[in-house]
């Protein structure tokens, strides 16, 4: 079995809700412009991946944690659900988590990695920030890749 992996989500909410109005959704294309992917290594070192690629090998566990680029805020970020879209069939992991309520972080159990596997994702949340008396709540969409570590990383 291979160690877990910790894939980091970190979203400026700041600079997201400046340009986004309460009753607008961002797209997961508009979102990408907001949110930065680390893995344990690349987190701890400042580095942020430059694709939304996540390597992953046979029987091991990637657990998702999302945050807030500014960590002391008022904004609340989790994930609601996860959904694989497109597969090759090289990657054999659940192909949808509905999470029983939203969380900051959920793990997800790879159970076979095929060479060349591939899997387009959806990661489901939510953003909530607070307007004098209401809640305000705006679904987000995030959408990495599952990719077959074939040595690289």
């Amino acid at each position: 079995m291979y160690l877990p992996k910790h894939v980091f989500i970190q979203i400026d909410t700041q600079r997201l809700l400046k340009d986004f109005v309460s009753n607008e959704i961002p797209t997961c294309e508009q979102l990408r412009e907001y949110a930065i992917i680390y893995d344990q290594g690349s987190m701890s070192l400042g580095n942020a991946i430059r694709n939304f690629d996540v390597l992953v090998d046979s029987d091991q566990d990637v657990a998702f944690t999302i945050l807030p680029l500014e960590l002391f805020s008022n904004h609340k970020l989790s994930f609601t659900k996860f959904k694989i879209g497109k597969n090759n069939g090289g990657i054999i992991a659940p192909d949808f988590i509905d999470l029983p309520k939203p969380q900051i972080s959920f793990s997800l159990g790879i159970e076979k990695v095929l060479d060349n596997g591939e899997a387009d994702f959806t990661l489901y949340g939510l953003l909530e920030y607070q307007v004098k008396e209401d809640i305000i709540q705006i679904p987000l969409s995030i959408d990495p890749v599952l990719r077959a570590n074939q040595g690289r990383g």
